[in-house]
């Protein structure tokens, strides 16, 4: 049995048997069941991507056959790295003519102020012009980032972008996938 929940899969065994393998982040034993966790991350089946960035911080991906931009935050990002991620995402929109982004920043906190207006003086006219539609997010986990992300929401959704909050990172990109 497999059940979903907070961007994870649950997959219940009836199996008695207690040889525990590790297949997701965790496993646990309970009584008779055997509770498989993985991150849905792992089981979004998309063959066809590009890796664009894997740091310490982030993973940003290219997926050519819809031509969405995807970043996950692995911890919180700012400065550099941060700027990094967004330039190359807007790099890709430039080129490959995206329209879609996809955010994951499940485990990010609020943007520090520096970045929020590096970001409305060097990126933001430039994503726009490229062709910035859909915006399909995940919210941080924490409050404080979820009051910057509400702020940047709004703001981008008065300039025109189309934006929905996920819970589960395949509904977030079929929600793009359909987007025309």
């Amino acid at each position: 049995m497999t059940h979903r929940k907070n961007g994870k899969i649950f997959e219940f065994s009836d199996d008695k048997k207690y040889d525990i393998h590790l297949v997701g982040k965790i496993i646990v034993n309970f009584s008779k069941y055997i509770l498989k966790e993985e991150t849905i991350m792992d089981e979004l089946n998309v063959s066809n991507k590009e890796v664009l960035i894997d740091n310490d911080f982030a993973y940003l991906w290219y997926y050519p056959d819809t031509k969405i931009i995807h970043h996950k935050l692995k911890k919180y990002n700012y400065g550099e790295s941060f700027r990094n991620l967004l330039l190359t995402g807007t790099e890709y929109f430039e080129k490959k003519g995206c329209k879609k982004w996809l955010s994951d920043d499940r485990n990010s906190s609020a943007l520090r102020k520096a970045d929020l207006e590096w970001g409305e003086e060097n990126w933001t006219g430039r994503i726009l012009k490229a062709g910035w539609k859909y915006w399909a997010i995940m919210m941080p986990n924490l409050e404080v980032g979820k009051l910057t992300m509400k702020s940047l929401i709004k703001d981008f959704s008065e300039k025109g972008v189309i934006v929905q909050l996920f819970d589960d990172v395949e509904l977030a990109y079929k929600w793009l996938e359909e987007q025309k």
